[in-house]
């Protein structure tokens, strides 16, 4: 799977929306999942979206194992909405 942060995103908040498999490991079918938050890390075998911060300190994470992504897309600021 491609890397999505890049040296240019350092220091930015990069919104991404991630489908991802999840669940019991002995259950099958898994079921599927999507989440969005801000990815705080991309590497080779996991990735690490976060959820929730205040004053600068991430509160809520989830570390999502590569294997498990189905997809991930990052979100442009123009789909970004204050919901009612």
């Amino acid at each position: 799977m491609k890397k999505i942060l890049t040296e240019k995103d350092k220091g930015k908040n990069v919104v991404v929306e991630v489908h991802m498999w999840g669940g019991d490991d002995i259950k099958y079918p898994r079921e599927k999942y999507k989440c969005v938050g801000v990815l705080m890390k991309d590497e080779p075998e996991m990735i690490r979206v976060a959820f929730n911060a205040i004053k600068n300190k991430v509160k809520d994470a989830l570390d999502i194992p590569r294997k498990d992504v189905i997809s991930i897309r990052r979100i442009k600021k123009s789909e970004i909405k204050v919901l009612d």
